[in-house]
């Protein structure tokens, strides 16, 4: 989720605690870096697009990572604020950290809340990345402490009915997408890139992949794109087990790779099909294997096609 998101979150949750809401309160300031505190693996991109996106809601959005810059800001704080107890601010710290699993957790890319004992990124995949009834709902909620105590508890009610109607519309498309497609025997549902009301869909069986989107009450459908499978083929296998292929498998659970013949090599390419925007999909990547199946040439293009990072061998 964006940042604004996750201060708002840390916020609405120190609305709870009593104490007045400012940067001056140990407990509000501490609730809030903690819901911000976990996208600080961003320092990762000095190390550029490859390192960050493979750590990025790793160790820092597990719980174990959530206790641990909890405990360093909390002990930050508390040497500016002695008259507050450290257990205190630790807790209030760590509520909102918590607040950023929970929030990441909900949109499609999620995180890897349990690492180091399972390093698979866990989703509910109800929100979009920018949310704007999410943010109008909580900055309501705090705004709203002016005139009644009771409005973080009322915002947070809402908070609940929406991320229940939000899970209400996932179910339901999947259940109109089912009922049109039922020789599928997979499918998945998970928000639109740039729309709350629209849902993208994927659809699977033995030989086929196809991507689409569907808008919801008006339940129109787009078939995006359409796949034949390859993923038996043993270029593609030799592909997948390249480091760009690990990269790769890393980065998303939903992608799609074929290979064809180019001269004496192979052309291996790898779509990430969680993300389509501006008529395309947002990750590519692209391995060129020689006879022997060896990964010669490797380019990962998070983002967009035009921005290419070679990959070693």
């Amino acid at each position: 989720m964006d940042p604004l998101t996750h201060a708002l979150a840390g916020a609405l949750t120190a609305s709870f605690s009593g104490n007045p809401m400012s940067i001056t309160d140990p407990i509000f300031l501490g609730t809030v870096l903690g819901s911000m505190a976990p996208d600080l693996d961003i320092i990762y991109q000095t190390k550029g697009d490859v390192a960050y996106l493979k750590n990025h809601r790793g160790f820092s959005h597990s719980f174990i990572g959530f206790a641990a810059v909890s405990a360093g800001i909390a002990g930050f704080l508390s040497l500016l604020f002695p008259e507050t107890a450290f257990l205190t601010i630790l807790l209030w710290t760590f509520l909102g950290a918590l607040t950023h699993g929970f929030l990441d957790f909900l949109n499609s890319y999620g995180a890897k809340l349990f690492w180091p004992l399972s390093k698979k990124k866990q989703n509910l995949g109800i929100l979009t990345i920018f949310d704007p009834v999410l943010i109008f709902i909580m900055g309501a909620g705090l705004a709203g402490q002016v005139f009644s105590p009771m409005a973080n508890t009322i915002g947070t009610i809402c908070i609940t009915g929406y991320l229940l109607f939000r899970i209400y519309m996932r179910i339901k498309a999947a259940v109109v997408v089912k009922r049109r497609y039922p020789n599928y025997k997979k499918v998945v549902v998970i928000p639109s890139v740039i729309s709350i009301w629209n849902w993208h869909f994927l659809l699977e069986n033995d030989n086929n992949i196809t991507v689409g989107e569907i808008r919801f009450l008006s339940w129109a459908m787009k078939i995006r794109r359409s796949y034949r499978k390859q993923i038996n083929h043993p270029v593609v296998q030799a592909a997948l087990k390249s480091k760009l292929g690990r990269l790769f498998k890393d980065f998303t659970p939903i992608f799609h790779v074929s290979v064809q013949r180019k001269d004496d090599s192979h052309l291996v390419s790898f779509i990430d099909l969680r993300y389509f925007i501006r008529d395309d999909f947002m990750h590519h990547a692209t391995g060129i294997l020689n006879e022997e199946f060896q990964l010669m040439e490797g380019i990962f293009q998070p983002y967009n096609k035009n921005r290419k990072i070679k990959i070693a061998g």
